[in-house]
Order: C-alpha cells, then structure tokens, then sequence
C-alpha cells in the first residue's frame, strides 16, 4: 500500500503538493516497509514447516520433500520467495534512501517549503516499479506453490 502510494504522488499527483506528501511519506515508509516484509518473513517461516505436502518439519526436512511426486519442482518453487523477499528488502531499503534524499527544504528548513530533486524523484519512480513487479512475481510464485502442493498431494493418493 505503501509503495502505491509513492506510485500514485509520483505519477498523479499534483506538482504543488507531490513533495509535502512524499515528505511526509518518508516519516513511515521506512517502518511500515520494514514491519509488513517481517510479518511476510514470519508467515513464510511458519508456512514452510506447517504448510508443506508433508507433515512438520515440512519444506525444512529436505529429503523427505524431494522423496514426494514433484517434491523436487514445489522446493524450488519455494526456495523463489526467499529471494523475492530479499529483492524486495533491498528495493524498500533503496526507496526509503531515495524519499530522504529526494527533497530540499528551502529557507533553512522552513516548513511547507519543498523543492523536488527530478533525478532523486525518477529513480523513486522507478524502483516503486520494481517493487510493484517483485509483488506480482511473488504472487505467480505463491500460485505456482499451491498448484504444485495441490500435485504433490494428487500424486501421492495416485501411487
């Protein structure tokens, strides 16, 4: 939501009041970043363990996953929401980096005076596009997940 937001100012909102917003923004974008990508960390941990084909220790008991009818494609396809998340902890960091040092307060800090930076503005633009993509590719990799969960257990009841 977050990041919509910075796509939204950056794309549609108005020249006056883009920089007050994306000022204020940053005061949260950081923290809220940080804390719904820790609630994605916690979710992914506890679904990999009670949320695999097989029972607990789930995805972490690696032989046992791979001994199962497409065991070997659904660990893979999991193994990609690690790195998603990675990437997207790098983007946020990167975004959060771009909203401090995107704007210059003008008057010696005079508040409600806000000049934007347009290559600090652009490069914001464009990782909350890499940020939108990383979310999309995670959503095809949690179908992929659930499809092949869905085999893994059709294969076992076919064996």
């Amino acid at each position: 939501a977050v990041t919509g937001t910075v796509l939204f100012l950056a794309w549609f909102g108005g020249t006056a009041f883009r920089p007050r917003w994306l000022v204020m923004l940053d005061r949260v974008f950081l923290p809220v970043g940080l804390a719904s990508l820790s609630a994605i960390l916690a979710s992914g941990l506890y679904l990999a363990a009670y949320g695999a084909p097989i029972s607990p220790p789930g995805v972490y008991d690696l032989q046992g996953i791979q001994r199962l009818p497409l065991g070997t494609a659904y660990l893979s396809a999991f193994l990609v929401k690690p790195m998603i998340l990675a990437s997207l902890m790098v983007v946020v960091f990167r975004m959060a980096g771009c909203l401090r040092a995107g704007f210059l307060s003008v008057g010696g800090g005079a508040p409600g005076i806000v000049l934007e930076k347009p290559p600090a503005a652009l490069r914001l633009r464009r990782l909350a596009l890499v940020n939108v993509g990383l979310g999309l590719l995670a959503l095809v990799d949690v179908v992929v997940t659930t499809y092949l969960h869905s085999l893994t257990h059709l294969g076992v009841f076919l064996s």
